[in-house]
């Protein structure tokens, strides 16, 4: 799972969280993990909503930081 709160994320994997600051705050969102892929030092996220909006994030983990594509 994945929930955004104006400006940190949080992905929920396996039981371990991760959280990423933004780095421009978003509206607020939860959704579930429909693909990741590595990207370099990160990783693209493809994340739906209960209401079927899709979004693409990519999530920097060195820097913990998180961007929308």
């Amino acid at each position: 799972m994945v929930f955004v709160l104006a400006d940190r994320l949080v992905l929920r994997l396996k039981g371990r969280e991760f959280r990423f600051r933004l780095r421009r705050p978003l509206p607020p969102f939860s959704g579930e993990v429909l693909a990741l892929l590595p990207d370099g030092p990160g990783v693209v996220v493809w994340v739906r909503s209960p209401d079927g909006e899709r979004r693409v994030l990519l999530l920097d983990f060195p820097r913990r930081e998180a961007r929308e594509m």
